[in-house]
């Protein structure tokens, strides 16, 4: 276990919670919140903007709440119900620098990765979005491509994104082309010059 020159602030409402106790009894517990090491506070939660090592708490470790605690930037996340070692495994893992990921939940996004998802089909429109994002183009270019203005087809856009079960620009492009939708060779022709200046990893839609 880690030595208790550790220090952790714990939110008010976790005070008397059976999991943030246990995390107490790994390091040396202090009432402000600059001064600490680690901070524990629930998951939603609003904490000042922090350099500090945060673990998130939540009454379960499901995909969702995993996902929410990544984009608080959080360094982990425990949940009621954890018995001490795994509360431990997370607590050594935090301060490693690595954020554990329930297995289940490893498993499920293991599978969605391996799957295609069951409706790939796709209209000569979302055809010729993808094979754009593939070849690198700009939703600027995508839209005259198609003839719809840009939040038209980023709607459009961030519905295939749901379709496909992926995040984001690049893992659309990556689903796109290991499901067979668009084949990398289909675009060669039409991909951006790497002298254009057109911005490769510039987001095609939002990931929220």
């Amino acid at each position: 276990m880690q030595s208790k020159a550790i220090s952790i602030w714990i939110e008010p409402e976790l005070a008397d919670d059976p999991t943030a106790c246990i995390l107490a009894g790994f390091s040396q517990v202090v009432t402000n919140f600059g001064s600490a090491d680690v901070v524990v506070a629930r998951l939603g939660a609003p904490i000042p903007p922090t350099c500090h090592i945060v673990i998130r708490m939540a009454t379960t470790s499901s995909e969702t709440e995993v996902r929410q605690a990544i984009a608080t930037n959080a360094a982990a996340l425990v949940h009621a119900g954890m018995n001490r070692n795994a509360i431990a495994a997370v607590w050594q893992a935090a301060l490693a620098g690595l954020f554990p990921i329930p297995r289940g939940v490893a498993h499920q996004l293991s599978r969605r990765l391996a799957e295609p998802p069951l409706d790939l089909e796709v209209s000569n429109v979302e055809a010729v979005i993808l094979t754009g994002l593939v070849a690198g183009r700009t939703m600027t270019d995508i839209s005259a491509d198609i003839g719809y203005s840009g939040r038209h087809t980023r709607r459009l856009a961030r519905a295939l994104q749901q379709r496909l079960a992926v995040s984001g620009r690049n893992q659309t492009i990556a689903a796109a082309i290991r499901w067979g939708i668009v084949t990398a060779e289909s675009t060669a022709s039409e991909r951006a010059p790497l002298n254009s200046g057109t911005p490769r990893d510039n987001p095609a839609f939002p990931d929220t």
